[in-house]
């Protein structure tokens, strides 16, 4: 409700809790949709703080993302809510598991990717079937590295602006993430990204 209320008061767009995911994919425009993402993105940044110790599974769902500072979020948990939180906006988003350091095999990390082009429904009523099998343009984005996070010599956490977000991996082309250490291990045979 807090990131809904945020997208009304920001940019006058208002949420309908009775539309279907259909339903709000053809409400809202491309460049409605990106504006939505972007408060979705900054939301959950702003009110989650990344663990590099997170103690149990709980931090792979995307609950600790959404509860405010109760639990203790990992790069699962950011794809996760942020998919969930565009598909309530009905725009289409799903993880991407890959690498996050190229060099090492064993560095999985986990981001999102999203879809802005509102197309007409096909006559399944599904938009799934426009987003994966017409060959429609993701946009890569990366909430855990767009917190300002690093760790210290003894590998603590350090936060060190817990009251600002950066956009270098928001609404970045595959190309893009691919050059910043990105490499996808997991999508389908159209190269979009599994759905969530």
């Amino acid at each position: 409700n807090e990131i809904n209320a945020k997208i009304q008061i920001t940019y006058g767009i208002t949420f309908n809790s009775s539309n279907t995911f259909a339903q709000n994919y053809t409400t809202y425009t491309n460049d409605q949709k990106k504006k939505i993402a972007k408060v979705i993105h900054d939301f959950i940044i702003l009110n989650s703080k990344y663990s590099f110790n997170a103690p149990d599974k709980l931090n792979q769902t995307m609950y600790p993302a959404l509860s405010k500072g109760t639990q203790d979020p990992v790069c699962a948990s950011y794809g996760h809510a942020f998919c969930w939180c565009c598909h309530k906006w009905g725009i289409p988003a799903s993880v991407v598991l890959g690498l996050g350091d190229p060099v090492r095999a064993d560095s999985y990390h986990l981001w999102s990717m999203a879809c802005y082009t509102t197309k007409a429904l096909p006559s399944s009523g599904n938009p799934w079937d426009n987003v994966v099998n017409k060959n429609t343009e993701w946009q890569e984005v990366d909430l855990t590295w767009d917190e300002y996070v690093s760790t210290d010599s003894s590998g603590h956490y350090l936060d060190l602006y817990p009251n600002d977000v950066m956009w270098r991996f928001f609404d970045k082309t595959t190309s893009e993430f691919t050059s910043s250490g990105h490499v996808r291990k997991m999508s389908n045979s159209s190269g979009a990204p599994v759905e969530n």
